[in-house]
């Protein structure tokens, strides 16, 4: 019920940063009780997309680790519509000049929301009471953590150190207590989270690049979706039959558009939005960018109606007004 009215919410705003600011989210980090580290372990052992370490460890290992001095805190995370419950867990150690990160991890189902911020706040904040310099934040990268890595390098690459096992950010205790988002990586983790249910892995010598591109250089919500898209492409499944190709400019216009927005090729214009492994937070990229070529602002809602290029051609090309729904 909670996510279907989440789904409802995401279809009345118009913008990404609207949809995160009306989530009105509430955070709360704190040490876990034991009733809760049999959960901080399964996300230790489930955690892929947004795990810096990828360190796995059963419930007895954490806490053998808690019992040899290290620090573990939770994130439980609320919006106006319920509880996510436990989806964030910190661990670390007090050295003798920074705070040393052992585990930084976040379920992606809340991920690009401010959440990571928020935990890498908390960390600045201990560091700077125990009178530390430094937040020590190691990456070790595998086939899944690019979101991870580009969270890092979005706040600071700078201070990206190269280690046998990945990347250590010696990141200054001002850096972690003041990291706070923008709206490019905002929008830019979004798009991740989607993709993750339709993209195919493809092998790219150059990922690691274009991934720091991204974080560091791109802010725009419509560059962020042309990066990705040069990196993540999908084929249009067979199961969907033969494909119709467009007949007119502005089908042709819309086909290259949602090509774009979905990192889908060759999509055809009877070709359902869903089917091709369309959201609401795609359909937000996909109006905004309708608005700014056409000229023709619509409510996420029409994506519900108009579900194929042949039927959003239609409406903009006869001018008719988008229906309304209850």
């Amino acid at each position: 019920r909670q996510n279907a009215e989440r789904t409802r919410f995401e279809s009345n705003v118009s913008d990404i940063s609207g949809f995160i600011e009306g989530l009105e989210l509430s955070l709360d980090i704190a040490p876990p009780t034991a009733e809760q580290l049999p959960r901080i372990s399964q996300l230790t052992l489930r955690t892929n997309q947004f795990n810096l370490t990828t360190v796995r460890r059963s419930e007895a290992e954490v806490k053998a680790l808690m019992a040899s001095g290290a620090e573990v805190l939770r994130c439980t995370v609320r919006d106006r519509f319920g509880d996510y419950g436990l989806v964030g867990v910190l661990m670390y150690r007090v050295g003798e000049d920074a705070l040393e990160v052992d585990t930084f991890l976040l379920s992606c189902r809340v991920l690009g929301r401010g959440v990571e911020h928020a935990l890498l706040r908390k960390l600045g904040e201990v560091a700077r009471a125990a009178g530390k310099t430094r937040v020590d934040v190691p990456f070790a990268p595998t086939a899944k953590n690019e979101p991870a890595k580009n969270f890092v390098d979005s706040l600071g690459a700078e201070y990206r150190e190269d280690t046998a096992d990945g990347f250590l950010y010696r990141l200054p205790v001002e850096v972690a207590a003041n990291a706070s988002y923008t709206t490019g990586y905002q929008e830019q983790q979004l798009e991740v989270s989607r993709q993750r249910k339709v993209k195919a892995k493809v092998a790219d010598s150059t990922k690691s690049q274009r991934y720091q591109r991204i974080a560091t250089e791109i802010t725009r919500p419509e560059e962020v979706v042309e990066a990705l898209h040069a990196r993540n492409l999908t084929q249009r499944p067979d199961t969907m039959g033969a494909r119709v190709a467009p007949r007119s400019e502005t089908e042709r216009r819309l086909v290259t558009l949602w090509q774009r927005v979905l990192h889908v090729e060759p999509i055809g214009v009877t070709d359902r939005f869903m089917d091709l492994g369309g959201t609401s937070l795609a359909s937000a990229y996909l109006f905004a960018e309708i608005e700014r070529r056409w000229g023709r602002r619509f409510p996420l809602s029409t994506i519900l109606e108009r579900d194929t290029v042949e039927k959003m051609a239609r409406l903009l090309l006869t001018g008719e007004r988008a229906p309304v729904r209850a």
